[in-house]
């Protein structure tokens, strides 16, 4: 299976549809480990992906237009991993799906700043700094 078709098939895009989570109040936290919020849109992890098979593809995976380095110890962005992958759309999946299964640090407006998705300022705010490539991921050490 190749690191595109697995993203697809392990993530969806939007809430949860799971029955068992309150998803719909924006005022309630997501579960943790089942929605990541990627300020654009937030993307629901689907079944039961393996860390270690993501890990294994993700490394294999030879970039579109731009080859990323995982062991740099760097912060990694959804452009960058867009152009690696194909699609920004997927990149931000694929970002969400590392962060879920505990590969990646998810480094949002959200996550770094602090800012409430329930306060439309604030979500004004975290929109634009995502807009200008503040949503990034970095690989969590072994």
């Amino acid at each position: 299976m190749l690191l595109t078709e697995y993203v697809e098939k392990y993530t969806d895009r939007g809430e949860c549809k799971c029955g068992m989570c309150i998803d719909a109040n924006p005022t309630r936290p997501d579960p943790d480990g089942h929605v990541a919020d990627m300020v654009f849109f937030k993307v629901v992890k689907i079944g039961e992906p393996d860390a270690e098979e993501f890990k294994r593809l993700y490394l294999a995976h030879v970039g579109e237009f731009n080859q990323i380095v995982w062991s740099d110890g760097k912060e990694h962005g959804y452009m960058e991993i867009g152009g690696w992958i194909g699609d920004q759309g997927l990149a931000l999946r694929f970002m969400a799906l590392g962060a879920l299964l505990g590969v990646f640090e998810l480094l949002t407006p959200y996550t770094v700043l602090g800012l409430d998705p329930a306060d439309e300022r604030q979500r004004t705010i975290a929109m634009q700094a995502a807009g200008s490539g503040f949503v990034t991921i970095k690989v969590r050490g072994d």
